[in-house]
């Protein structure tokens, strides 16, 4: 669909939309594209005739880099609550045994009695 000369803001959105969905998934710009777009649409809709791309570009690389740092401290948050779960479980587990023990010797105690 191509735009005439002088578009509207509904024209140009709707011809932003066709091409962002007729990407190859395989493209540079399919890829890209997700991160822009709002900003691209929001420009449009207000105006505005200047996107600071770059900025955007980095605060996404910033935001994804975050996301990273944050998925490895809960994987090491899960790794360590997971060593205390064992070590709980095995303190459970002796103290079960123990009143185990204690409750046999009440019981041959009682029967001495």
């Amino acid at each position: 669909m191509a735009l005439s000369r002088f578009p509207s803001k509904e024209e140009e959105l709707a011809h932003l939309a066709s091409f962002v969905s007729e990407l190859p998934r395989t493209s540079y710009l399919a890829d890209i594209m997700p991160d822009v777009l709002a900003a691209v649409q929001d420009a449009i809709r207000n105006d505005i005739g200047y996107i600071p791309i770059g900025r955007m570009i980095s605060d996404v690389a910033s935001a994804k880099q975050e996301l990273d740092q944050l998925r490895k401290q809960i994987a090491e948050t899960r790794k360590k609550a997971q060593v205390e779960a064992d070590i709980l479980e095995s303190r459970a587990r002796r103290a079960r045994e123990e009143l185990q023990e204690v409750q046999a010797v009440a019981n041959r105690l009682c029967r001495v009695a």
